[in-house]
Parts: C-alpha cells; structure tokens; sequence
C-alpha cells in the first residue's frame, strides 16, 4: 500500500504519430521495433471519447496559450 504521489511514473501509448521506415516495417512486420519514447505531458493529451473530454482539451488548450 503506497500513496500515488510515491509510486514510479507509469507512461501509455497515447496513439499520436508513428515513424518507421518501410523498409524495416517489411523485414519485420513491426512499427515498434527499436521504438523510442516520446514522453508528452498531460496538458498535451487529450483522449477524446466524449463532449466533456472535448471540453477538457479546450481548457488545456486555453492554459497552453497563456503559458506561450
């Protein structure tokens, strides 16, 4: 039993953009192959599923701009 706050980051695929080069992709069939992360935080990413996640990226979108 331990508090969030004291547990090891945990990162997810949020789905966002793959690169791979076709070649690599042939030969082995994966996109995943010598992946490397891209960590995104969380005012970034928005899973949108319904209106009030939408609502959400708009407020994230909002404090991004007054933070530029």
């Amino acid at each position: 039993m331990k508090r969030s706050q004291d547990l090891q980051p945990i990162y997810h695929d949020c789905g966002q953009f793959y690169f791979f080069w076709v070649d690599n992709f042939m030969k082995t069939g994966s996109v995943v192959d010598k992946a490397k992360p891209l960590i995104i935080s969380e005012m970034e990413v928005q899973d949108i599923d319904a209106l009030t996640d939408w609502k959400l990226a708009e407020m994230k979108y909002k404090l991004f701009l007054q933070t530029e």
